[in-house]
């Protein structure tokens, strides 16, 4: 039992029986020393909270102090005082509350994998981020590793599961937009299946984008043709270079620029297979050259999308990052061992990834110093990481514990991967470069009877009007129960608002897209309403602002629907001969040079139609592509984002009056994009901040003349209807 005793010093907390001294304090009330510790430690909205068990008679005030509590962690790592614990009536009673859970540690790792176990289980609970810690310094004096290592997995956590919020709510409506325009190629092509054992005990390399790279590709280079290459897209540029095919390459990113990794590849990357997600960038997908194979999420969207098709998609663990996917990669193709190179999780000074990246945006950003921190390096050195980067190596950690098979990290410099045998390439390749060597997955693939569908299923059209009936009735009922009823919950049942249900399968196809921390903010606020007999007026508010805002982000997603079944629709069939322009402008000044294209769409016969949709409106945007069979768009002065053309596929003619930004992201601009210019020296500030693939041009006379240099269509005057003609060839791709 747990008793106290009144000394000359204070009180003295302690096991009757052990004499285990657990606290000193210089005041007679322990409750309240306690209350003032959780009142200085935790917020009053915090939603989570972990405790050491020994202070589990203080839990009442944890509970008393943060009132919308939804989970308090007691931990203990002892077993003879769990069971001595367990005996104090406050221990008792914290116990019994069912916001409790006990969890009994053993240690490192296998404590860390117990913690996440639970914090993930609870994970709606973290998405707020209103996570809190209780350790009083007493009690980080008696157990002072535990603390600290239980600190930190309770931050790695939260600081994981907000990284994916943020992703979700910032980029889960293009995740949404790729994963319905991908949705036809997916169902054409070979699923992930096929790629099952096509290595079976070869060895692999599995290649990342770190620094590192640079230095160790040449010895790859030279015994490449005997293992299987499994590169990170990041990495192709740097792999080209050196004359190595790999075997697969792995993209799963979400966003435009990552089509530049595959842009500055030679025409040898027809020869290597690409695996993508179903969420994968769009523009990906439509100009691979080479042979694709698709893998999906297990996230309610691609349940939805891939069912609707009749042809299932098999799951791809891709992980936090598109090296956790290559490694998976590896694994399904069977091969053994599996040597890591390119793997720094660190930088090398400002740089984490090879010279020679396709993406030049990761060189021109420096490492934000609130984010830095630092992780033992192979060499037993500290190597200088950030946030993301640590949490994705814990999550290599974890996968490679997990493994069946051996992994060597065969990275020069960079973080030390706990789990990895660290050998340098050469020896990694010399001891495995014993295998037999065997066919390239690629040819292994075209052999592999039944990869290839032979009838793709399409998208009937009956399906696409299924979707877009079903997206139009969501939003109708939304916005009544916003405008009507206020947002006003009803009062028990198992939703808040019942009418939701009726919506179940295009809220599934949504659920990506929409705002975790409004739906939990929503949640919470509404079980507190209900447990509330009183609904004071603040409280009742507070349901209401929630709920409203969870409705809008619901109405919100539901419009991007529309938009994205007209692009995959096509656009309306049009005179071939006729050249119709959308143009977009945020100022109601026009330039000068905006009277002159003007002119120039008069010359060339085309009709130049301001678009009356907002540039910011991207639904909108696309619709206005689809119904009206634009062939293109006139942007002045950067009136369009880039995914607002990219997702429908035309061409895009940038007119720029002025002279580009420092803040300008040269890796978004994609094939069919080109830069219209006044003057020479306008177009001359342009031409070097561009990507060289990206034309720069200059009025002259009845049509634009092009800047020389490697990207550009030649030295003569071309027509405005020439140009976009030989855009839209580009823009068609490599099978257009």
């Amino acid at each position: 039992m747990w008793r106290t005793r009144q000394t000359d010093k204070g009180t003295l907390l302690f096991l009757e029986g052990r004499g285990e001294i657990r606290y000193w304090t210089d005041r007679t009330d322990p409750a309240g020393d306690m209350r003032r510790e959780v009142q200085a430690m935790l917020a009053p909205d915090c939603r989570v909270a972990v405790a050491w068990l020994g202070a589990g008679h203080g839990a009442a005030a944890v509970f008393q102090h943060c009132t919308g509590l939804r989970r308090l962690y007691l931990i203990e790592n002892d077993e003879a005082r769990l069971q001595q614990v367990r005996e104090c009536r406050e221990v008792t009673a914290a116990l019994a509350d069912p916001r409790a859970r006990l969890i009994q540690l053993s240690g490192q790792p296998a404590g860390s994998a117990k913690l996440r176990e639970a914090f993930e289980a609870d994970s709606l609970f973290f998405v707020e981020g209103k996570v809190g810690l209780f350790v009083t310094d007493r009690q980080r004096r008696l157990e002072p590793a535990v603390s600290d290592w239980v600190k930190a997995a309770l931050l790695e956590y939260t600081r994981s599961l907000l990284s994916r919020v943020a992703l979700r709510a910032t980029r889960g409506w293009h995740m949404l937009a790729n994963a319905l325009l991908n949705l036809p190629h997916a169902a054409a092509e070979r699923n992930l299946d096929a790629l099952r054992g096509l290595a079976r005990d070869r060895p692999a390399v599995v290649v990342g984008a770190g620094p590192s790279l640079d230095k160790n590709v040449a010895v790859l280079a030279e015994r490449a043709a005997r293992v299987t290459v499994v590169a990170c897209d990041g990495a192709w540029t740097t792999l080209d270079r050196a004359g190595i095919v790999p075997d697969v390459v792995i993209t799963t990113d979400d966003t435009e620029r990552v089509w530049r990794h595959f842009a500055e590849v030679s025409a040898a990357r027809a020869r290597a297979v690409v695996v993508a997600l179903l969420h994968s960038s769009w523009p990906v997908v439509r100009y691979c050259r080479g042979a694709i194979v698709f893998a999906r999420s297990d996230l309610p969207v691609d349940r939805s999308l891939t069912g609707a098709t009749g042809r299932p998609i098999p799951v791809l663990d891709s992980g936090l990052c598109v090296g956790h996917a290559a490694l998976e990669v590896a694994r399904i193709l069977g091969a053994t061992p599996i040597i890591l190179i390119g793997f720094d999780l660190g930088y090398k000074g400002t740089r984490f990834h090879p010279r020679h990246a396709a993406v030049p945006s990761f060189h021109e950003r420096p490492p934000e110093p609130a984010n830095l921190t630092v992780v033992p390096g192979v060499d037993g050195k500290p190597i200088r990481t950030d946030l993301s980067m640590l949490m994705y190596l814990r999550e290599f950690e974890r996968r490679i514990r997990l493994l069946d098979r051996p992994v060597w990290d065969a990275t020069e410099g960079g973080a030390r991967i706990e789990g990895t045998r660290v050998v340098d390439l050469q020896t990694a390749l010399a001891e495995a470069g014993a295998a037999k060597a065997g066919a390239s997955v690629a040819a292994a693939l075209q052999a592999k009877a039944g990869a290839r569908p032979e009838h793709a299923p399409a998208l009937a059209p009956a399906l696409l009007q299924k979707w877009e009936a079903g997206a139009a009735a969501l939003l109708r009922d939304v916005e009544q129960a916003c405008a009507v009823h206020g947002a006003r919950p009803a009062v028990g049942g198992a939703h808040p608002y019942p009418f939701l249900a009726r919506h179940r399968e295009m809220l599934d196809m949504l659920a990506g897209a929409l705002n975790p921390r409004l739906h939990a903010a929503f949640q919470f606020a509404w079980e507190d309403w209900l447990k509330d007999a009183a609904r004071d007026a603040a409280r009742t508010g507070t349901v209401l602002s929630t709920g409203i805002a969870f409705l809008e982000d619901i109405a919100r997603t539901a419009r991007l629907i529309p938009g994205l079944l007209a692009v995959l629709r096509g656009p309306v069939k049009t005179d071939p001969a006729h050249l119709h322009v959308l143009a977009f402008a945020r100022e109601p000044e026009r330039p000068p040079l905006f009277r002159t294209i003007q002119r120039l769409c008069a010359t060339a016969g085309a009709t130049l139609v301001e678009c009356a949709e907002s540039p910011d409106d991207l639904p909108e945007v696309w619709r206005a592509f689809a119904h009206t069979g634009a062939r293109a768009a006139l942007a002045v002065d950067g009136a369009l984002f880039p995914a607002a053309w990219a997702i429908p596929g035309r061409v895009c003619l940038d007119l720029r009056s002025r002279l580009p930004e420092d803040s300008l992201l040269a890796d978004q601009w994609l094939p069919g994009y080109a830069v219209i210019c006044g003057d020479h020296a306008t177009a001359e500030a342009w031409r070097a901040k561009l990507p060289a693939d990206r034309p720069v041009f200059t009025v002259a006379g009845d049509g634009v003349t092009p800047l020389p240099g490697p990207g550009t269509t030649g030295p003569d005057m071309l027509s405005l209807a020439d140009l976009i003609e030989s855009l839209e060839r580009e823009v068609a791709g490599p099978t257009g």
